[in-house]
């Protein structure tokens, strides 16, 4: 899964409306943009540690450590971050906590399963065609 980061806010708008339009939260409409937010820092987060182990993956690899999928993935594993297929459930699971502890969303109405679901859809939607969809061009 690649997450770009120029997709972050569109990814965040489309999460927080679509919530909102299917009543999964609660978000005051002064407060959406801020809700946002919340989604954006979770998603920025993500990349920024991707980024960082993957730098530090690269150096350890020049130094001849191993190759440096390897040692991205045991870096990963040591930092309790996910990669590649796992991505996607944890940030989703990121997404759910921050909502969980927002104070610009009121209420949750639906049940994990639900949230997962349809925030997995969106993040799956921005994220997976999009490498193809470069080749193509």
């Amino acid at each position: 899964m690649k997450l770009y980061y120029g997709r972050i806010p569109q990814i965040a708008e489309e999460i927080v409306r679509v919530l909102r339009d299917t009543d999964a939260i609660e978000v005051t409409p002064e407060l959406v943009p801020e809700a946002q937010l919340d989604v954006q820092g979770v998603l920025r987060e993500y990349n920024r540690t991707d980024r960082d182990i993957s730098k530090r993956a690269r150096e350890a690899a020049d130094q001849g450590r191993g190759g440096v999928g390897r040692i991205k993935r045991q870096m990963a594993h040591e930092a309790n971050f996910k990669l590649g297929d796992e991505a996607l459930d944890y940030i989703v699971n990121q997404l759910i906590e921050t909502f969980l502890h927002s104070h610009n969303i009121e209420e949750i109405y639906s049940d994990d399963l639900e949230l997962r679901q349809r925030i997995s859809g969106i993040v799956k939607k921005h994220t997976k065609d999009t490498e193809g969809a470069l080749d193509e061009e």
